[in-house]
């Protein structure tokens, strides 16, 4: 059985749809996202081919998943901005067709992937008598998403980009760029504990001793509340 993905306007559409397909082993989700369901349809092909290379590369189902997980939330962002809708990506055009269309051998632009990641492609596609509509679509893409804050969240994608409009001789992922830990630690609680035991030998009472006017601890404790990140703040005397 397979499912697809419905985008309409009114009713009598869906209706005349439902008709057609009933008793056959065709399931239909539905949505008036019609916007979206026609964007998602072209993403999945981009981030087909980076799982493809991500797969010829590494051969890790860890390093797989990883890619994958980042792809969708580019998905998300590029979706978003060009006026799709966030539901419409856990439809079968989103996150089943996307899934499909990565990790399945049958997939056209995941084999080019395949073929990019084990060097047997290069990004002079144009000469090439295969054009995939992967590539036209990473174009497109780039051509509608101008905001700069939005480029800046998309890395796999501009490494895609730069890879064919280069014509670069690899494409490679430098995994400590697909993440602003920055951020990352924003939006975590921090636990900072701050041991200042009270029985040193070497310098008795070491962590109350003066430095610049003030005790050696409270220079700790200043730089932990002057922190960026959400913390929690303890001082362990012991």
């Amino acid at each position: 059985d397979t499912m697809l993905t419905l985008g309409y306007s009114t009713n009598h559409q869906y209706e005349i749809i439902n008709r057609l397909i009933k008793n056959t082993s065709l399931h239909i989700d539905c949505t008036t996202d019609i916007r979206g369901v026609e964007v998602l349809s072209v993403l999945k092909n981009i981030y087909a081919l980076v799982l493809g290379v991500v797969d010829a590369k590494y051969n890790s189902p860890n390093t797989r998943f990883m890619i994958l997980t980042k792809a969708f939330s580019e998905a998300r962002i590029l979706l978003k901005s060009v006026g799709g809708s966030e539901d419409t990506l856990f439809l079968a055009c989103g996150f089943g067709d996307f899934c499909l269309t990565s990790l399945n051998d049958l997939s056209r632009n995941r084999t080019l992937g395949l073929l990019i990641g084990k060097g047997f492609f290069s990004a002079d596609y144009k000469s090439n008598s295969v054009i995939l509509e992967g590539l036209n679509a990473i174009e497109m893409f780039h051509d509608l998403v101008v905001d700069k804050d939005i480029n800046a969240k998309l890395p796999l994608f501009n490494k895609v980009h730069s890879f064919f409009a280069n014509q670069e001789t690899e494409l490679e992922f430098k995994f400590d760029e697909l993440i602003d830990l920055k951020k990352w630690y924003i939006r975590m609680n921090i636990l900072v504990v701050i041991p200042a035991r009270g029985g040193s030998k070497g310098i008795p009472r070491k962590n109350l001793r003066l430095l610049g006017g003030q005790p050696l601890l409270y220079y700790s404790i200043r730089n932990a509340l002057n922190s960026n990140y959400n913390s929690d703040i303890f001082v362990s005397s012991e």
